[in-house]
């Protein structure tokens, strides 16, 4: 045997090739001997002719073949543990540096980069002899201060003696608020133990490789870190210090939880999933697959997939993989062989990809037994559901629970433009008709469908015809279940609505500016339900009773937290609902010590939907009301002054009358009696005009209400003036809503045909008739009748041979309830005087 290599890293390649670099950058830097062979039989001589216990690491541009290699076998005996390291391999992935029995293969991307330097402290930390391996221990140091990794070294207690930049980068610390503190007060609390134990056992073996810290920064974050080091001893043997990087595993530990968690679901996964070769050989599959076929997952493996999949065979395998390899991805419906015997129909899909150079398959697969039952089932219903929708003027439907539709009939063309074909080929699909925005209305209750069983829903959206107009349909879909309860089917239709939302956006715009020009009232509006509850009501209202419309809406209106006397506003409300009626009154409201009153109205209503609603408005009438008062107060003392003035007239007329009876009695000049006779006749037209004075100012003094025509006429019977005239009353109970001088009105009509309808009259005729809802009372005579051209003027005051206040007054009573009179007779045949009543002022009984 040669003399012995000591401390050597070796290097077989191409002169260009990587591990020329690597190889010769560690071997400087760490004190090692470095020696280059261009082919791998001069290093085959070297180990022939050479003890290779002291070659700590041989480089090389390729895979090491097992063959001339064999690391675990021959060539294991004959080094003394060294780390085969294999560069510019583009396939193969990094393995930990700490793999001593194995090849670490570094990629050419890597070469030079972090794992370079871990590479070195591994390598040191294994082959030095104590500081014998380094021709210059203070050019290491400089070499670790210029290294891309945290480099850091402790004394014997664990105290920092330095840290090179990278380090303070990392965790954001100054060098100065880093060197002479504890270590463990640099990670986290929960690490502080097991630094402690680790760190003896540090000093003890003399190197650690890849321990994991969670090291906390300046800022607070944590930072999983991995560490690698060797301790540095004086020539005696005692403890000098330790030199040690370490990387931040952070993202490292995150992806490798990733893919532990990605390996276990797949292999843990209900569905059958394995990996194919592509001479068609199982490599592996997970548990789902492997209970299917009744194997385990070591004895499946080495198996031809033609053993289980009956429509693959070797014969057809290469134009399949053909295939696949041109779509890369391909689902076939299958006959898969389980273990009892049976054959299952799945729903395999392979996918190929490539992996360290190599292609693989990747099988997942679906079993459609149950799909296929409930397609057997779904087209023994159709031509039932087509003939119970034939002349639907709708679209109705049937599809999968997956959506897609296999019954597609009625007026498909005239709602989208598009033929039941279409649909059916899956050449147009109506979720894409489906305007996005409305697409959470269909998939809201999706989930419902596919597992609840007999669940409905009915949904209102839009879709794009296909000449890219909008169409709103209502969508009223079921599920249907099979023999064994699960939902396998949706059926449906779709009806076009679109008008009806038209009508619809119509409604709500003109509800929007009944609600603008209300808020803009001063008169309080309310719309009640017939449950109380408020459906509208505008601000005006809502500022009477202290609320705002949203804390009003929806709550009823009869209750506690509403001001006022609520009795009198149901029993107006009650009212309303049980006659259907109009129904009106004033109500009361104290607000800061002060009353103010309103006219309320009720009024029924009927919604389109036939529902009733009720429409409350209400006008503030205390102001009103105030002047009312005040002229109620006026009108007293005009009143009670009219009346002592009159009074005092009166008397006065009377005392007139005693000196014109005395003078009378008394020896006069013929002159002097016709003085008389004319003061006579002025003393009983200032009588005249006392009496018209008082019924005048008692006109329209009271509220009018109802009153019997019968009962009048016929008190006017009563009249001594009439004792030679006929009257006929009206027939049946007529009734007028009139001021309480209508009795004057008849009266003065009365007196009218027997003061100017001549000697011959003897007949006077009342009668009623409606006109069109128009209430008509005649009153007619037999005598001479009025003059056409006075026809009109007979109502006017002062017109005529007496006073000419009767037909005025009349005339003036009637106008108070918008009652006109007018005279229509003819000359010479009588007179004859038409009363028109407007509708809701009369009303007749029998």
């Amino acid at each position: 045997m040669g003399a012995k290599f000591k401390n050597y890293i070796c290097a077989l390649g191409d002169t260009d090739s990587a591990v020329v670099s690597v190889g010769k950058k560690i071997a400087e830097n760490c004190g090692f001997e470095f020696r280059f062979f261009e082919d791998h039989s001069s290093f085959e001589d070297l180990i022939r002719e050479n003890s290779p216990e002291n070659i700590v690491a041989v480089f090389s541009n390729g895979y090491f073949p097992e063959k001339e290699y064999n690391y675990n076998g021959s060539l294991s005996g004959i080094f003394s543990d060294p780390v085969y390291i294999c560069t510019d391999s583009d396939y193969m992935l990094p393995v930990n540096v700490n793999d001593h029995n194995g090849v670490v293969y570094l990629p050419k991307n890597e070469c030079g980069s972090e794992f370079t330097y871990n590479l070195i402290f591994h390598l040191v930390s294994k082959h030095s002899d104590g500081v014998e391996c380094f021709r210059n221990l203070e050019n290491y140091r400089n070499f670790f201060h210029r290294a891309p990794l945290p480099y850091q070294s402790l004394d014997e207690n664990g105290n920092f003696i330095d840290v090179n930049l990278k380090w303070t980068e990392a965790l954001g610390y100054s060098k100065a608020e880093v060197l002479g503190k504890w270590f463990g007060d640099f990670v986290s609390p929960d690490c502080r133990d097991f630094f402690v134990r680790n760190f003896l056992e540090f000093k003890r073996e003399g190197e650690v490789h890849d321990v994991r810290f969670m090291m906390v920064s300046k800022t607070g974050e944590l930072i999983s870190v991995s560490f690698d080091g060797c301790i540095d001893h004086y020539p005696d043997g005692s403890f000098k210090g330790n030199h040690c990087i370490f990387r931040n595993i952070s993202e490292e530990d995150k992806t490798g939880w990733e893919l532990e968690k990605a390996r276990v679901s797949l292999r843990f996964t209900s569905d059958p999933m394995g990996w194919i070769s592509t001479d068609g050989t199982i490599i592996d599959a997970n548990d789902a697959a492997c209970k299917l076929t009744g194997y385990s997952g070591k004895e499946i493996a080495g198996h031809n997939i033609s053993e289980f999949y009956n429509e693959i065979t070797p014969g057809n395998w290469g134009d399949f993989l053909s295939d696949l390899r041109k779509k890369e991805s391909v689902s076939l419906e299958i006959s898969v062989n389980v273990c009892n015997g049976l054959k299952i129909p799945f729903l395999i899909s392979f996918s190929i990809f490539v992996y360290k150079g190599k292609e693989f398959i990747f099988a997942f697969g679906q079993d459609i037994s149950l799909l296929k039952a409930q397609e057997k089932l779904l087209q023994n219903n159709i031509f039932s559901y087509e003939k119970y929708f034939s002349g639907f003027q709708g679209i109705a439907y049937l599809s999968a629970i997956n959506r897609k539709p296999v019954f597609f009939r009625g007026a498909v063309e005239k709602i989208t433009g598009y033929s039941e074909e279409d649909f059916i080929s899956g050449a147009v699909s109506w979720d894409r008709l489906v305007l996005p925005e409305d697409l959470d209305v269909i998939i809201h209750r999706d989930e419902e469908l596919r597992t609840v069983p007999g669940f409905s829903t009915v949904r209102d959206y839009r879709i794009t015809t296909k000449s890219g107009g909008l169409c709103w349909v209502r969508d009223s879909i079921r599920n249907v279940s099979d023999q064994d309860g699960y939902p396998f089917l949706l059926a449906g239709s779709l009806v076009d609505v679109t008008e009806q939302k038209k009508a619809e956006e119509i409604n709500r715009r003109n509800e929007e500016r009944y609600r603008i020009l209300s808020d803009a009232s001063d008169q309080a509006v309310v719309v009640l339900g017939e449950d109380h509850k408020i459906l509208f009501i505008n601000n005006f209202a809502s500022e009477i009773l202290g609320f705002t419309p949203g804390e009003l809406e929806g709550h009823s209106l009869i209750n506690s937290e509403i001001p006022g006397n609520l009795n009198e506003l149901q029993d107006m409300y009650s009212r309303c609902v049980n006659s259907g009626k109009l129904v009106e009154g004033n109500y009361s409201v104290f607000s800061d010590g002060h009353e103010k009153i309103f006219h309320v109205r009720f009024t029924p209503q009927r919604d389109d939907d036939g529902s009733a609603s009720y429409l409350l408005t209400a006008n503030d009438i205390t102001e009103s009301i105030s002047i009312e008062e005040a002229l109620k107060k006026a009108n007293h003392k005009m009143k009670l002054l009219s009346e002592i003035t009159r009074h005092d007239i009166l008397n006065c007329i009377t005392a007139l009358d005693i000196y014109e009876d005395m003078l009378s009695e008394e020896e006069i000049s013929e002159s002097a009696k016709d003085d008389l006779e004319m003061m006579m006749l002025l003393t009983e037209q200032i009588k005249n005009l006392a009496v018209f004075t008082r019924d005048y100012q008692n006109l329209g003094s009271s509220a009018p209400k109802w009153y019997r025509i019968d009962h009048i006429v016929d008190k006017q019977k009563e009249n001594p003036n009439l004792s030679c005239v006929k009257v006929e009353n009206i027939k049946g109970r007529l009734e007028v809503f009139s001021d309480r001088m209508i009795e004057k009105v008849f009266y003065n009509l009365f007196m009218n045909s027997v003061c100017h309808g001549g000697d011959k009259m003897d007949l006077i005729k009342v009668s009623f008739s409606d006109e069109g809802g128009t209430g008509v009372i005649t009153v007619e005579d037999n005598g001479k009748g009025v003059w056409d051209d006075n026809k009109s003027d007979i109502f006017l005051r002062s017109f005529g041979e007496n006073t000419g206040l009767g037909l005025f007054l009349a005339k003036e009573i009637l106008s108070l309830t918008d009652t006109s009179i007018e005279e229509s007779g003819i000359f010479g045949e009588g007179a004859k005087f038409v009363i028109k009543i407007p509708p809701g002022s009369w009303r007749i009984f029998g």
